[in-house]
């Protein structure tokens, strides 16, 4: 017998790998994929991104192609829901690509090891430049600080006041 614990990452990686192949051509890469909820009412949610940012005739065809995709392939027994979107601003960026675009805008970080005077390590400053391993911040002091993708819990682009 197998058991919905076993489905469901075989489930996830399966559909990872339509993405991927839907996505293979294109200027798109993919940030996260979220299964949730139970069989007959489950919801796929996909976030694309891409180096100059993702526009919504692409995640359009993205969606039209993957819906095709997984009714042939029958993956998922029930009703689903697909929802395929680019990550907004107001969700945390989870991977070096995505800092690169964001270059001259105001990001805040959470650390893993700095504190600030709250004692909570976040940090405010003006993104100056990414690589694939750390990013370049302008403080409000005026100084630049180098943080290393490990250094950072969290990092979201900052909301204008």
């Amino acid at each position: 017998m197998t058991s919905n614990i076993d489905i469901a990452p075989r489930l996830e990686s399966t559909i990872q790998a339509l993405v991927l192949e839907v996505i293979r051509d294109v200027d798109l890469f993919l940030v996260e994929l979220r299964i949730r909820g139970r069989q007959g009412s489950k919801v796929v949610e996909i976030y694309l991104d891409g180096e100059s940012g993702v526009t919504v005739d692409q995640l359009a065809s993205v969606s039209k192609k993957l819906a095709v995709l997984l009714e042939t392939e029958d993956l998922i027994k029930g009703k689903y829901s697909l929802s395929v979107s680019s990550p907004g601003s107001d969700r945390a960026l989870q991977l070096p690509r995505q800092y690169k675009q964001h270059s001259g805008r105001t990001i805040e970080l959470r650390t893993r090891s700095q504190k600030d005077e709250n004692g909570n390590g976040r940090v405010r400053g003006e993104l100056v430049s990414a690589s694939d391993t750390e990013l370049i911040l302008k403080l409000g002091s005026g100084e630049n600080q180098t943080y290393t993708f490990e250094e950072i819990k969290e990092a979201r682009i900052s909301q204008p006041w």
